[in-house]
């Protein structure tokens, strides 16, 4: 450890807090500086929220259901009577 350090600071003062610090720190904690949010408009968005997602939800299953019938038109078996498609393997 470095005793060189140390010793330059003999002589010198205790640093002190100007007189009216305390008091400006008190002042600013109690200033309310944030807006504060009431309780309504959370509901109203957590309302449309949930009305976004129901509606997404829904669309998609109706996509999904949509998409299943015009995939299972495609795969029909055709004049002949034999699937357009007989094996979904690529590589064997």
């Amino acid at each position: 450890m470095d005793r060189r350090g140390l010793s330059s600071m003999k002589g010198s003062q205790r640093a002190k807090p100007p007189t009216g610090l305390f008091t400006k720190i008190e002042d600013q904690i109690t200033v309310s500086k944030a807006k504060v949010v009431p309780m309504f408009q959370w509901r109203y968005a957590a309302a449309a929220a949930a009305l976004v997602l129901m509606v997404n939800t829904s669309a998609l299953l109706y996509y999904n259901q949509l998409d299943q019938l015009s995939y299972d038109e495609t795969t029909a078996v055709d004049a002949y009577g034999q699937a357009l498609i007989s094996t979904y393997q690529i590589y064997k």
